[in-house]
């Protein structure tokens, strides 16, 4: 479990990012709804497969809550407006198709937005009724890879120019999601 400090004054400071192998019997649903009672988390569940390392996310929290406070979300919830920004969709439907959740998932990385740390302390453990955590889920790594550049769209070419200027393939990847992810707050 990460928590980063998302900076300023908002309603939505910290951002709580951790690898979860949900229990067999778990929903997403069940366990959002679960979880999502208190008025002052916001709370997401993403598929592993869909998650490009920390920076992925931070980078999808910080341009969501620039977009919450400026009244310029698009999402009824900060979380979902992270998904949006993560899965570089302008519709929730498409982001929930692309970075939610599926039969496939053979894990979940959640994320939860609140003012306080103490408030995220207390979701993380209680996500940990609904399975184990494993951080390794959050990272990017060779399985992802090919996923990833389904996902997103990313070509071979565009792969080939970032390598060229990065230190290995999957940081080449990552940089082109980041990108994507950046460039989908132009879109709004």
């Amino acid at each position: 479990m990460q928590i980063f400090n998302l900076g300023g004054a908002s309603r939505f400071r910290y951002l709580l990012v951790m690898g979860i192998r949900p229990n067999q019997s778990c929903s997403v649903q069940e366990v959002l709804k679960s979880v999502s009672s208190d008025p002052e988390v916001s709370v997401q569940i993403f598929g592993a497969e869909s998650v490009a390392g920390y920076e992925h996310l931070l980078t999808a929290a910080l341009l969501s809550v620039k977009a919450w406070n400026a009244r310029r979300g698009l999402a009824h919830s900060p979380a979902t407006e992270v998904m949006l920004y993560a899965s570089g969709r302008r519709q929730i439907k498409e982001a929930i198709g692309s970075a939610g959740v599926t039969e496939g998932s053979r894990g979940w990385v959640v994320i939860v937005l609140s003012n306080s740390r103490a408030g995220l302390n207390t979701v993380g453990k209680m996500f940990m009724r609904y399975g184990s955590e494993d951080e390794r889920l959050v990272g990017l790594t060779e399985d992802k890879f090919q996923v990833l550049i389904h996902k997103y769209g990313i070509t071979k070419n565009e792969l080939a120019v970032s390598e060229q200027l990065s230190a290995s393939k999957l940081e080449a990847l990552k940089s082109l999601i980041l990108e994507r992810v950046a460039l989908s707050d132009l879109y709004r």
